[in-house]
């Protein structure tokens, strides 16, 4: 599953300004379609395609960020 969001992240805010709600949401659709594996879009700003960001829960669900440079594709 799959979803983009058009929230600039930060390279220093705590969990890089990843909005809860966004959190709990994707959560809600993985439950719902019985999906193990999220990935959440974001725009990508200087310094954060380095690094991986991945959240799980207690019950195995699995979100990841990806970045994607919206200006050049």
């Amino acid at each position: 599953m799959v979803d983009t969001k058009g929230l600039l992240l930060s390279t220093t805010d705590r969990n890089h300004g990843i909005l809860q709600f966004d959190m709990d949401q994707m959560y809600a659709y993985g439950k719902k379609y019985d999906a193990e594996k999220i990935l959440l879009l974001y725009p990508l700003v200087q310094g954060s395609g380095d690094e991986k960001i991945v959240f799980e829960s207690y019950d195995g669900m699995t979100v990841e960020i990806a970045f994607v440079d919206w200006l050049t594709t």
